[in-house]
């Protein structure tokens, strides 16, 4: 990837950490690191990654600030949000922006339900944890068994409209990290591609 869109990522990520402020910063350090890798991926999918292409990633992201925002009222941190004239900015966007802010919100929505999940399991040793499969790429079907035999639980969250070269019905994206120790009856959220309607 070019320095220029290395740099864009980089600013993008430095103002999510600004506003991130208050939550403890393993959780700040999982969500930045989770949000990283979402926006290379997206961009490695690309045939050619250029401005454009990460500009289309980070629209469907949404505004990084909000994103954090989100992130710590999931995590119980309330955070005052500025007060906004949203309602005629939201009917002027286009129903396909619209829907791309919702499917962002329902990223960020998985990933705090994840790190929640994650969290939940208290301060068990690694050594008692359960190793997370890899899953991208896979059917639902095929996860849901290699989790159940591992003692996991699966969530499945359909985006649609998601190509990246992944066939609909496939696992794109796997917020808890493949190869991650995790408790046993921990939550994995998948992402899976859905056709555009």
């Amino acid at each position: 990837m070019s320095p220029e869109l290395e740099q864009i990522i980089d600013e993008y990520l430095s103002r999510m950490d600004k506003a991130l402020v208050g939550m403890p910063a393993g959780r700040r350090d999982e969500l930045m690191s989770e949000i990283h890798q979402h926006i290379v991926d997206a961009q490695t999918a690309e045939s050619a990654p250029n401005l454009a292409s990460l500009r289309t990633v980070l629209d469907r992201l949404g505004d990084p600030e909000d994103l954090a925002v989100e992130a710590m009222e999931n995590e119980g941190r309330t955070k005052v949000r500025p007060k906004r004239a949203r309602s005629s900015a939201w009917n002027s966007m286009s129903r396909r922006s619209r829907s791309l802010i919702a499917t962002a919100g329902v990223l960020i929505i998985a990933i705090a339900v994840t790190l929640g999940a994650l969290s939940l399991g208290g301060t068990a040793k690694s050594s008692n944890g359960v190793l997370v499969p890899n899953l991208i790429g896979e059917s639902t079907a095929k996860a849901a068994a290699q989790l159940q035999r591992s003692g996991l639980v699966l969530h499945i969250v359909r985006v649609p409209g998601v190509e990246n070269g992944f066939e609909a019905g496939l696992i794109f994206s796997e917020s808890s990290g493949p190869g991650r120790r995790v408790p046993k009856g921990s939550t994995v959220v998948v992402h899976v591609a859905t056709p555009r309607h």
